[in-house]
């Protein structure tokens, strides 16, 4: 199958968010076409649930309305695109004209409210790529001729961006990491059960892959299923040779109510790790912010400033917990 194929099969979805004229469809349609070689699909006009929009602020929460449009994802798509003509706001509650999660799946932007068509039409087509470029895990570029730029408009992308772009465009609908991506997205926004079966996808696709069987893991336990879930972790510790990480993350999972098997698993993460003194700060972590344990986190984290570790942070926590004299 060529590239271009490949790249064809791509689809997103165009999600008119209340009344959104018909020209302003057809320009998001021609420009994610044009410039993604990817196949769209419009979906029927939604009203957006009130609880998304601030009317005393008169905006969209961004983050907030994500999740809702994430939800109106159709199963024969891989991405979907919102059109308002209400304003945005960030999650530091400033105004923005569009937003996105990166690699999350969906993304939205305002209506320019430029009386001039070709005003309007131009910032358009910027926010359309900016936008949708976010959702194939496109940071902002430096170069201002490249619509990635944060500063600028232009609506093309920098020789870089576009070939990051056409290889996130390249996964097969289907495949083990499009189920997977698929499945972090749900993840993002609480769909646990959800994402749980996207997890088992792509797993059945890629039985070796230990970062499916990791997040699985993670996915389980949030829904409270620890033993499915320490099953699924052990799987990625098996296939996996970040076996410190995964370890660790064992650890966690036992920390609660099982806490000599904690121990095991943490004793386990320090035995393999290649430099042990992060480990051991992890793990203080872990006691300190998790089940406040004075006595477990100080000795994890003396152990780390024995190894060589320096976090001044760390020494004014034992200093002042009395675990240690003062430097």
């Amino acid at each position: 199958m060529s590239t271009k194929d490949a790249i064809s099969q791509f689809t997103v979805a165009i999600l008119p968010l209340g009344d959104i004229s018909d020209w302003q469809i057809k320009l998001t349609k021609l420009v994610l076409e044009r410039d993604f070689r990817l196949n769209t699909v419009i979906l029927p006009a939604t009203k957006v649930p009130s609880q998304y929009f601030n009317a005393e602020r008169n905006y969209y929460q961004s983050h907030e309305i994500l999740g809702f449009i994430f939800s109106q994802l159709p199963e024969n798509a891989q991405r979907i695109m919102g059109i308002t003509e209400k304003n945005l706001e960030n999650s530091d509650n400033q105004p923005c004209h569009g937003f996105a999660d990166a690699c999350n799946k969906s993304a939205v932007y305002s209506v320019p409210p430029f009386e001039k068509k070709h005003h309007r039409d131009a910032l358009s087509c910027h926010l359309i790529i900016h936008e949708f470029g976010h959702t194939l895990c496109l940071k902002h570029c430096v170069n201002t001729d490249c619509a990635m730029n944060e500063r600028q408009s232009s609506d093309i992308l920098c020789t870089h961006c576009q070939k990051w772009a056409d290889h996130e465009l390249k996964v097969r609908p289907g495949s083990a990491k499009e189920r997977f991506a698929l499945a972090e997205g749900l993840f993002f926004y609480r769909y646990f059960h959800q994402a749980i079966a996207m997890y088992r996808e792509a797993i059945a696709l890629a039985p070796n892959e230990a970062l499916y069987y990791r997040r699985l893991s993670m996915a389980l336990k949030n829904i409270g299923q620890k033993k499915e879930a320490a099953e699924n972790l052990m799987r990625a510790v098996e296939k996996s040779n970040d076996k410190p990480n995964l370890y660790f993350n064992f650890g966690l999972l036992y920390l609660h109510n099982q806490p000599q098997d904690a121990e095991d698993r943490f004793a386990k993460a320090i035995a393999v790790a290649k430099d042990p003194k992060f480990t051991h700060r992890l793990i203080g972590q872990a006691y300190q912010e998790i089940t406040h344990d004075v006595e477990r986190a100080s000795r994890h984290y003396k152990e780390y400033l024995r190894l060589g570790g320096n976090d001044p942070d760390i020494v004014e926590w034992l200093v002042s917990r009395s675990q240690m004299d003062p430097p």
